[in-house]
């Protein structure tokens, strides 16, 4: 038994290596690119989703008299927003920002108009989200509202998780593309070596035998490409975000527990791989020249 071990060592897919290394060097990079891009997403998009239902905006409309909230009572509007212990961060929207938003190019028009104070609120719960009563006083007759971000992030979810789904349809089909390549190469192998499938078959081997010796010198054949497809993919997803100042730290985005998990996928993507090709070289060999 160990001779046949053995002779499956040094004969089977030696041809063959360098094709499936770089096979599954570039499936596997095209894979775990897509995937790492996912997780990169889906931790960005975790983050601005829970930021943006923790965000408000409290808009405050100045008197009838007033063209615009006045500069002291600006400031002790937000040195009041400071005192309160809900609120993480505190943004004022401020005049120029609004000009530009609204395409205002002459000074005159602005002035005309009636701005009110824009400020958002950054809170540490999306259920603690309340102004104190000193901050009422302050604002006084003036009309004010807050508006939660929350309302508005319906359509965005929607459209997130869409995304998310779609990547990871393509990924699977890109997994499915990486086990066809490879069924496609075993079934071309078996093809010009039927003769020594049939002195194995002699010698003793059973369907059993060849199929987990075939499938885990395929599996330690397209490790290696795996291995270095996964670094460089990495590489290029680093890069690129880089390049294009996409508003996606890889490493902040990616913590201990991705890792983890990242290799864990990897892992159980090797077993997955290595059971599939077993099946499929066993029932291969069962049909065509053990049946």
């Amino acid at each position: 038994m160990n001779v046949i071990v053995r002779i499956f060592q040094d004969f089977f897919f030696t041809q063959e290596s360098k094709f499936l290394s770089l096979l599954s060097f570039f499936l596997t990079s095209l894979l775990s690119l897509h995937f790492l891009f996912f997780f990169s997403f889906f931790n960005f998009s975790d983050k601005w989703i829970d930021k943006e239902a923790r965000m408000s905006t409290l808009q405050i409309q100045p008197k009838i008299e007033e063209k615009k909230i006045s500069k002291e009572l600006k400031e002790k509007i937000l040195s009041t927003l400071k005192k309160n212990m809900t609120i993480k961060e505190i943004d004022e929207i401020r005049n120029d920002e609004i000009k530009e938003f609204l395409d205002i190019d002459r000074v005159d028009e602005l002035s005309n108009i009636r701005l009110p104070l824009f400020i958002n609120l950054e809170f540490f719960t999306t259920e603690k989200k309340a102004i104190t009563n000193e901050l009422i006083e302050l604002i006084g007759e003036r009309y004010y509202i807050i508006s939660d971000h929350t309302d508005e992030l319906t359509d965005v979810l929607n459209l997130i998780n869409k995304i998310r789904f779609f990547i990871l349809i393509t990924g699977s089909l890109m997994f499915v593309i990486f086990i066809f390549f490879l069924s496609l190469v075993i079934k071309t192998t078996f093809s010009f070596n039927y003769k020594f499938l049939e002195v194995i078959e002699i010698m003793g081997a059973s369907s059993k035998l060849i199929a987990f010796n075939v499938s885990l010198i395929l599996v330690k054949k397209i490790i290696p490409g795996m291995f270095f497809g996964l670094i460089f993919s990495f590489v290029i997803l680093a890069s690129v975000i880089s390049l294009f100042d996409i508003p996606m730290d890889i490493l902040v985005s990616f913590s201990f527990i991705d890792l983890i998990i990242l290799v864990l996928l990897f892992i159980f993507g090797i077993i997955f791989i290595f059971i599939i090709l077993y099946v499929f070289i066993f029932n291969f060999l069962e049909k065509r020249f053990f049946g």
